[in-house]
């Protein structure tokens, strides 16, 4: 494969929530061997050709047996792109690359066991599909296969089988295992209490702007605590106000009672209401007391003051929407 094909491949897996952490290794093994698949491959991931085009493309190598192809076309028509949204047939196609050992597939399909999407919900037909790409080395897989273990799914309750898989993917950098790795360590489940530890896996998480956002978060605990660090308020502010700006509703609440309070940053009731606003607005329910608490935050400002800051919530809100669409 030139590597020209291996970057535009990268581009196509890089480009979707389910396809972030995958390599381009495994994606180069699917290519077709004829020229004639390799060239349907390549216009189903070139970016530039129109939807119509790439989805017969895609379908052509498919039809034919390519793996990469059955599991882009399986993606196709989960996310309806394209075509109308289909998980039935999603399922049918990640199935046919699947049973061809192709490790993307085989994570796919246990996705799909496990959310019963376009089949019944199977957790153990889920943890056999998991284990099959786990045991190829694909960190997705291994850090599911790790979350079923932590949470009894399908298989019976194991945190040290947990541990052993979520470390196998956040050794390769996936980050929800990794994120999952800091819990353990600062919960003491599967291996002795280290908030040192916690804090490594929680730092490595949280890498980079579209990091682990409750790996963030826990971050702001850990310095707000002085677990593993040494206390540090100014810096649990930073923290939660990064996960705060990525949308945690938790996080988003938490900096607006410390702007109530001026805890690690100065006391700012506008500021307060506009993060505790933005807070229960996400949160959902069982959140009276929060509520409560930011409606008695209004007797203590001006009308203006309180406009002020539902403005605030809401200019933040469609930067926030305006920046999702744009992705």
């Amino acid at each position: 494969m030139t590597e020209q094909i291996r970057a535009t491949v990268s581009v196509l897996l890089a480009s979707s929530l389910v396809w972030v952490a995958l390599g381009i290794g495994f994606a180069a093994r699917a290519l077709a061997e004829t020229p004639t698949q390799r060239a349907s491959v390549e216009t189903c991931i070139d970016k530039e050709r129109d939807w119509a085009e790439r989805v017969d493309a895609c379908r052509a190598a498919a039809e034919q047996g390519d793996a990469l192809a059955q599991t882009l076309f399986g993606f196709i028509h989960e996310r309806g792109l394209g075509v109308p949204e289909d998980d039935a047939e999603a399922v049918r196609w990640y199935r046919a690359a699947a049973e061809q050992g192709f490790p993307n597939a085989q994570h796919d399909i246990g996705r799909l066991y496990e959310l019963g999407q376009g089949v019944p919900k199977d957790y153990e037909e889920a943890v056999r599909w998991f284990r099959l790409a786990a045991e190829q080395g694909f960190a997705l897989a291994q850090s599911q296969l790790g979350a079923m273990y932590y949470q009894g799914h399908g298989v019976a309750q194991d945190y040290e089988e947990a541990l052993r898989w979520l470390r196998l993917a956040a050794e390769q950098g996936e980050r929800r295992a990794q994120y999952n790795m800091g819990v353990m360590h600062e919960k003491a489940q599967g291996v002795a209490r280290d908030y040192g530890k916690a804090v490594h896996w929680y730092r490595l998480a949280a890498a980079g702007g579209r990091g682990h956002v409750g790996a963030v978060y826990n971050l702001a605990s850990m310095y707000s605590r002085g677990h593993g660090v040494p206390q540090d308020q100014v810096e649990a502010v930073r923290w939660c106000r990064l996960a705060a700006e990525r949308g945690l509703p938790g996080a988003q609440l938490h900096l607006g009672i410390r702007y109530l309070r001026g805890h690690g940053v100065g006391r700012d009731l506008g500021l307060a209401y506009k993060w505790l606003h933005l807070g229960v607005m996400n949160s959902g329910e069982g959140e009276a007391e929060l509520t409560k608490t930011r409606k008695a935050l209004q007797d203590q400002m001006t009308s203006e003051d309180v406009a002020e800051a539902e403005r605030l919530a809401l200019e933040w809100t469609g930067k926030r929407r305006g920046s999702r669409e744009r992705k």
